[in-house]
């Protein structure tokens, strides 16, 4: 076989691997015996305390978290497969809001670009300095065109997520 296609094929399933173990962890499905809590000192408590709960060892004067590693169960493929059967759409596809919160972005630019395009259009007709009016007329075409890379790429977080679930 030829070394760059098998070099291929090994990082496309060790992609699948992960893809599949992330899935298994957010379906709760882990394995509790191979858990790892990892206890984590800090030097300088003020860059932590607010992301993570910070407790302090008396035996070794220090703060320190702890970070758990947790690890799916172990299933055949036939197993994995039999799962996703029983698995609701929504926990499928748990990101679908993602492509939602784009499109309302992309019908809010829209009535913007509406709105300032009309109102170039009057501030281009009625008042002297045309450059205001000639000014939003070339904001809202700009605000058009952005709205073509928006839909493309709420196409290209559809395509991610379904290709994620699959």
């Amino acid at each position: 076989m030829n070394p760059q296609l098998e070099k291929y094929i090994n990082n496309r399933k060790e992609e699948i691997k992960k893809q599949r173990e992330n899935h298994l962890l957010s379906l709760g499905l882990i394995d509790e015996s191979k858990t790892i809590v990892e206890r984590i000192l800090v030097d300088d408590i003020d860059e932590v305390k607010n992301v993570r709960v910070v407790k302090f060892d008396e035996t070794l004067n220090k703060y320190y978290f702890e970070e758990e590693t947790k690890f799916p169960i172990d299933i055949t493929e036939e197993e994995y497969q039999e799962l996703l059967k029983y698995i609701p759409q929504d926990k499928i596809k748990p990101n679908k809001e993602a492509s939602e919160n784009l499109t309302t972005l992309n019908k809010s630019y829209k009535v913007f670009a509406y709105i300032l395009l009309i109102l170039g259009i009057i501030l281009t007709i009625t008042t002297t300095p045309f450059k205001i009016g000639i000014s939003c007329i070339i904001l809202s075409i700009t605000i058009f065109i952005e709205r073509i890379f928006i839909k493309g790429f709420i196409v290209i977080v559809e395509n991610t997520e379904n290709n994620r679930c699959n």
